[in-house]
């Protein structure tokens, strides 16, 4: 389970803030755009939103120093 938030965001756990941010960039981006294509298609969203959040936490763990540690 270590790796699973590393994994999540695309980086490896040695990653510097630098790298986690571009990594949680680029997956938000990834999410957004299917998002919005299932918008527009009037589909569910509730997996894409989800998966957002899921984004949004393991960025949140990985900055933050003293998070990263416990986790």
């Amino acid at each position: 389970m270590a790796s699973g938030l590393y994994e999540l965001l695309g980086v490896v756990a040695e990653a510097d803030a630098p790298a986690i941010r571009a990594g949680y960039q680029e997956q938000v981006a990834q999410v957004v755009r299917r998002l919005r294509v299932a918008e527009a298609r009037q589909q569910d969203t509730t997996p894409l939103e989800a998966r957002r959040s899921a984004l949004a936490e393991a960025y949140g763990v990985l900055c933050d120093p003293a998070r990263r540690r416990r986790y």
